[in-house]
């Protein structure tokens, strides 16, 4: 007897998993930014104000929502859904660019050409590495496609 097996978007335990953990470490992201400050003596420091649980709160329902529409979208495909999930996708997007430009505001005008340099070669590298990932998956992805033809030598 064939056990059929159910996606695992709908194992609850898979669900709390990457709900939980995706959204602890874009709270605990969002968190770090909000306390980040500076000194009077003009050194960068974590400091504690009201609005690190707000922005936490806003990662933790913004990533909910998120993964609603990733598997809303994956298990009834329509239009609106797929719309959701493009402007929930951008909105992750935005997030973690600005995410990553924000400390920026930290740096001295006299290192930015140092940090734009670096900055560029990241993108390279991070775009190249990107591209090879991506090309090694789709290859995985057409070879489990490929079934084995009996050729009725036996």
């Amino acid at each position: 007897m064939k056990q059929t097996q159910k996606p695992l978007t709908q194992d609850p335990i898979f669900v709390r998993i990457v709900v939980s953990s995706t959204g602890l470490g874009l709270a605990l992201m969002l968190g770090s930014l909000a306390a980040v400050k500076f000194t009077d003596a003009n050194r960068l420091q974590f400091g504690w104000n009201w609005f690190i649980p707000l922005w936490m709160a806003v990662a933790v329902i913004g990533n909910q929502r998120f993964w609603k529409a990733v598997w809303q979208a994956q298990n009834d495909p329509t239009p609106k859904a797929k719309k959701r999930l493009t402007i929930h996708s951008a909105l992750l997007v935005a997030l973690a660019i600005g995410a990553f430009l924000y400390p920026l505001r930290f740096i001295e005008q006299s290192r930015w050409i140092e940090v734009a340099r670096g900055l560029a070669t990241a993108v390279v590298f991070l775009g190249a590495v990107g591209t090879i990932i991506y090309q090694f998956g789709r290859g995985f992805a057409e070879g489990d496609g490929i079934t084995a033809e009996p050729t009725g030598n036996t």
